[in-house]
């Protein structure tokens, strides 16, 4: 299991919005299975939501398009991602 923990970049339909994010990939069929926490300000929370495209950058410019899958009231947002983990 690769995990992440540390800045990141949170896409929404293409607008940058500063993070951090704590990430874990797991060994999947497809090798393709990953998701966590990133934290989310209550605007950033609701540009996700009505947002078509979200993504996730790494700090050397690594990326992946992400889902959010639940929300902690206390300002996180659980993403999951699609195709290879970007760390």
């Amino acid at each position: 299991m690769s995990t992440y923990q540390g800045p990141a970049t949170f896409l929404v339909d293409g607008v940058g919005n500063a993070t951090e994010a704590e990430l874990q990939a797991r060994a999947s069929g497809d090798g393709k299975s990953w998701s966590g926490w990133i934290e989310a300000s209550p605007d950033v929370f609701w540009k996700a939501y009505r947002g078509e495209e979200l993504r996730l950058r790494m700090p050397d410019g690594r990326e992946g398009r992400v889902v959010v899958s639940d929300v902690d009231p206390t300002g996180f947002l659980k993403v999951t991602g699609g195709g290879p983990a970007p760390f």
